[in-house]
């Protein structure tokens, strides 16, 4: 009784869904929703150049998109730490609402409640219309 909503490598499939519900098959989305106007996509904290009809869409991030441990424009805070033995897994908190699952390996210094400045790093920006 089911239905095939995207057929593709996984690669494909996890980088390019053709659909949120296939993307939200996977996880770790976060969801920014801005606008598309003169061939920019803008949010209060980023602006990407897009080749997308104007109008309001979500875009679509996943973990490797964030990077709380570089100096950015993204206004975050530490929501939660969690050691799970072999990494920590924090979970951030955005000024927008959007959660961000972080995991680390390493020694971190962050603790519930801090202020970090992180980076967003798109390289090829994958919009959803509403």
């Amino acid at each position: 009784g089911g239905v095939i909503l995207q057929m593709d490598t996984p690669e494909q499939v996890y980088y390019r869904p053709g659909s949120r519900r296939v993307a939200e098959f996977f996880g770790g989305c976060t969801w920014l929703r801005g606008h598309v106007s003169q061939g920019m996509f803008r949010t209060d904290y980023l602006h990407l150049p897009v080749q997308y009809p104007e109008g309001e869409y979500d875009l679509l991030l996943r973990p490797h998109n964030f990077h709380p441990e570089e100096s950015g424009d993204y206004p975050v805070a530490v929501e939660s730490i969690r050691f799970r033995g072999e990494d920590t897994q924090i979970l951030f908190r955005s000024d927008d609402g959007a959660l961000w699952q972080y995991s680390t390996s390493g020694a971190h210094s962050w603790h519930p409640g801090d202020r970090v400045l992180a980076a967003l790093q798109v390289t090829e920006p994958l919009l959803f219309p509403l």
